[in-house]
């Protein structure tokens, strides 16, 4: 082999191992802020906080888990469960859903009932959130 060969494959070599881990560094960041988004849907209320004691008083049952990761339960009762069930089972969703009105949150509840899918609801949730 040539010198210049050599020097070709050890570039590729090394340029490979740095753009692996790299990789990996932005995958273990990505699932970091995941975990903290999760971490920080699931809080539970403090009894100081008067938007908390009125979902926990809107949920009077054990919400139903999520069949899979494309549809979220079905018969959920009103907004505050589908606010319960994001927040446990879709944490990025979650994150948007909550910035939305007491209407549009309605308006998101009842595209729930036509349309379980977790894809219809994250739609429309960003929709509402991005229309002015």
């Amino acid at each position: 082999m040539t010198a210049m060969v050599k020097r070709s494959l050890v570039f590729v070599l090394c340029w490979t191992f740095s753009s692996t881990l790299w990789a990996a560094d932005v995958e273990q960041q990505l699932r970091q802020a995941e975990q903290d988004l999760l971490r920080q849907a699931l809080q539970v209320p403090t009894a100081g906080n008067a938007s908390g004691d009125a979902k926990s008083s809107a949920i009077t049952r054990p919400l139903p888990s999520s069949p899979d990761r494309e549809h979220l339960p079905t018969g959920l009762l009103n907004p505050a469960e589908l606010e319960a069930v994001l927040a446990r089972d879709f944490a990025g969703t979650f994150s948007f859903y909550e910035k939305l009105d007491s209407a549009q949150k309605q308006q998101v509840f009842q595209l729930y009932q036509r349309d379980n899918r977790v894809s219809a609801v994250r739609e429309q949730t960003l929709r509402l959130q991005s229309t002015p």
